[in-house]
């Protein structure tokens, strides 16, 4: 996946670790005799020249991939900045700021940051400089609080002043994210103005201690009206901007600050913030207050002049949807689905972080969905549309978004505990609203969708800091997994005490695998380490010896710990038992009532992710003319398949996995409707679709 796709979906940490990663190998004679000539030989670089100059210069994979991909699209890069922060006789720590246009300027900062950063240089046995590590910005300073004033123009862009309270770590100054587009008018410290640089996305500034700056900026987010809307666009009537705008300055999404928000817009424009909010009417201005109930990361910010705001209570909830009357689902809809979904997680879970909750139209998005959650706000489109489908994929698009309210995790496992689990409440909800049957539809998709998206054997939830997809759907198999091993009690009471961890404090992986072994009454890190770590799933298989059934764990890469169901099957009936995996192969004894010759059929419920071997081979057909373009897409099938023609009709025959299945027909471009497949555990298979 392009690294810019990565930047667009914005969820996760970059950086996790104190020190940045390493360089890789480069010639020798590549240096500079200076760091201020290495930054901006660096620089100059990056933005123009021969891809092997720069890489001579520059040995850090992300930002390789973003030049690279700008050079291949034929996309500008534009400088923003280079100085040095610190020299020492030997060491140097520089600043260096440049970002790529390709669309809109929140997705383009958030690209820069595979560039745009901070360097450890060192100069070498040769005299020359030369970069060696990537210096993480929350090493350096760390915001605390911001107090925002926001003058919101409809249709323009916002003016911003920021008084953001910053602990100071090192003593290389402050550095922070900010859209590259903010027109910065001052930097000030204690009334005086301090030095700055800002390019790229990059803003340096050149404080030591401990300090409450004042920035004051615009940002022209109209500018960004012809390009994608998913992070921001500021219309006549209606706009937004998403947290992951860079709108306002912070580091990344592990930021954890506290947010006092005031916002200033024309009385006839309704705003909405991400925070528990109150507003009033003063003369021509409407004025909204907000503030954060617990620490975060960055806001949205949301306007339009036709909402009819719908405001009540559930229960000891705030509810509150900002919507246009055309607007679907209805609000009395949404608040029901709201109360059921809440109390179904709270009756298991205890109670969400936070006692508010908005759903807030995005007319700015056409068409309908559900895309993001920030804070206390569910987003939607235009239009929602349905909370939830129970066929032919089964999905509860509103009770994900809900179900975040009860995690609010950091570190590298930001993703995986909070996409993870959300996609794991999914499940829940389908069960309730639509019965076992399609809960364990559900189950199926998001197996499917792990393998044919192919994350098997390259991703694993611990570093999946770009949110490439891994954690919605291995991540939510986990959290089934986990279940499944230690039992419904002592999961649900591990994520009570998980849930309430305040942000920050035990809400990373540490504090969830704590919770977790706490509630189980033994340590869980040898049973979650390989599905956390591990960036492969269990492949089994199974065999009879006699009357003793061998299953055994073949895949390359970490061992599980595992209790697989089985079922004997013979002509006796089916008998069902449990191998103790706690290696690569054990071995169960047959009861007495199995009868001669069985089949095993390893996990018979579908309790656990893995990659099955046994399946069929299975002949799709499709009647259309000789002359037509026929494929079929389906998700055991990472691209759409090719058919034949074999004088009667269209066909493709492939050796499929056991499991439920949807698949289409595409004729001459035309998406036929969704049919379901399921394959039964017939034979084993050397290699088998999902893939």
């Amino acid at each position: 996946m392009p690294l810019r796709v990565l930047a667009v979906l914005m969820v996760g940490l970059f950086l996790t670790s104190s020190r940045g990663p390493r360089a890789q190998t480069t010639d020798p004679s590549d240096g500079e005799a200076s760091p201020a000539a290495l930054a901006d030989i660096v620089l100059a670089r990056f933005v123009a020249g021969p891809t092997e100059a720069f890489e001579a210069v520059f040995p850090f994979q992300e930002g390789r991939e973003l030049r690279e991909e700008a050079h291949v699209e034929g996309e500008r890069r534009v400088p923003g900045f280079a100085r040095v922060l610190r020299e020492d006789e030997d060491e140097a720590v520089l600043a260096i700021g440049a970002h790529v246009v390709f669309g809109n300027s929140g997705d383009e900062t958030s690209a820069a940051r595979y560039f745009a950063g901070l360097y450890k240089a060192q100069k070498g046995h040769d005299d020359h400089w030369r970069l060696v590590e990537r210096v993480p910005l929350d090493v350096v300073a760390r915001p605390l609080a911001h107090r925002l004033d926001v003058e919101l123009r409809p249709g323009e862009g916002l003016a911003v002043i920021d008084t953001i309270s910053v602990e100071v770590l090192a003593s290389t100054g402050v550095a922070l994210r900010l859209n590259h587009t903010a027109e910065i008018e001052s930097v000030e410290l204690a009334g005086q103005s301090v030095d700055y640089s800002f390019g790229g996305g990059l803003l340096w500034v050149d404080v030591q201690d401990d300090a409450e700056l004042v920035i004051r900026y615009q940002i022209d987010v109209a500018r960004d009206s012809t390009f994608g809307v998913n992070s921001g666009r500021f219309g006549r009537h209606a706009g937004h901007v998403r947290n992951q705008y860079f709108w306002h300055p912070f580091i990344w999404f592990s930021d954890s600050a506290d947010f006092r928000l005031s916002v200033r817009a024309p009385r006839e424009v309704y705003i909405a913030t991400d925070l528990p909010q109150t507003e009033r009417v003063l003369g021509e201005q409407r004025v909204v207050l907000a503030q954060s109930d617990e620490a975060t990361a960055a806001l949205s910010l949301f306007y339009d002049d036709e909402w009819e705001p719908v405001r009540r209570r559930i229960g000891s909830y705030a509810f509150a949807v900002y919507a246009t009357p055309e607007f679907s689902p209805h609000p009395d809809t949404l608040a029901a689905v709201f109360d059921r979904v809440s109390t179904l997680l709270s009756e298991r879970f205890g109670t969400p972080r936070g006692r508010s909750l908005a759903v807030v139209q995005q007319r700015a998005r056409e068409g309908t969905g559900w895309p993001f959650m920030s804070n206390r706000v569910i987003a939607a489109n235009a239009n929602g549309g349905s909370p939830s489908v129970a066929s032919p994929i089964p999905r509860a698009f509103f009770g994900h978004e809900v179900a975040h309210g009860w995690t609010r995790p950091t570190g590298p496992a930001r993703n995986f505990l909070g996409e993870g689990w959300a996609t794991f409440a999914e499940a829940l909800v389908l069960g309730d609203t639509y019965g076992a049957d399609v809960e364990i539809a559900f189950w199926e998709s998001q197996r499917n969708r792990y393998f044919i998206r192919g994350f098997d054997g390259v991703k694993s939830l611990a570093t999946d800091a770009s949110n490439s997809g891994v954690s919605y759907h291995k991540g939510a198999w986990v959290f089934r997994v986990l279940e499944a091993e230690i039992g419904r009690d002592a999961f649900d009471q591990g994520l009570r005490t998980y849930a309430s961890n305040p942000r920050g404090n035990g809400s990373g992986y540490e504090g969830f695998l704590t919770a977790m072994s706490e509630a189980a009454g033994r340590d869980l890190s040898s049973f979650l380490l390989p599905w956390y770590e591990g960036s492969v799933v269990p492949e089994l298989r199974s065999r009879i010896e006699g009357r003793t059934l061998v299953v055994e764990q073949v895949q390359s890469g970490p061992v599980f710990d595992l209790n697989v169901e089985v079922d004997l099957v013979s002509d006796a009936g089916t008998v069902r038992v449990v191998a103790s995996l706690k290696g690569r192969m054990t071995t169960v004894p047959f009861p007495d009532d199995v009868g001669l010759s069985p089949r095993p059929i390893l996990d018979p419920e579908s309790r656990l992710l893995f990659r099955r071997t046994l399946g069929d081979r299975v002949r799709f057909t499709h009647d259309a003319g000789a002359g037509a373009d026929v494929k079929l897409q389906g998700d055991f099938s990472s691209s759409a398949l090719a058919s034949q023609y074999d004088g009667e009709a269209w066909f493709v025959e492939l050796p499929i996995a056991a499991g439920r299945y949807v698949y289409r027909w595409v004729v001459d471009g035309e998406r036929q409707p969704y049919q379901v497949l399921r394959v039964a555990p017939f034979r084993e298979l050397s290699e088998a679709y999902p893939r």
